[in-house]
């Protein structure tokens, strides 16, 4: 499974993405998006700027054999 995210911040403040793979890794495996994290690579697409909906977009995709 390959997980893509996308970051959007509410604000110009630097921030670091990697802190939030491992909460948001184990929230999905919880949620039953897949059976272990370990099986899920993790791919920080974008962050982008939105003061009025500050979100995590999350794309969940099949990885191809």
């Amino acid at each position: 499974m390959i997980v893509e995210l996308t970051y959007f911040w509410p604000d110009r403040r630097r921030r670091d993405t990697h802190n939030r793979i491992k909460e948001l890794m184990d929230v999905l495996e919880a949620a039953g998006a897949f059976a272990n994290d370990c099986q899920a690579l993790a791919r920080e697409r974008d962050f982008r700027l939105d003061a009025d909906r500050p979100r995590v977009e999350v794309a969940l995709r099949r990885k191809r054999a």
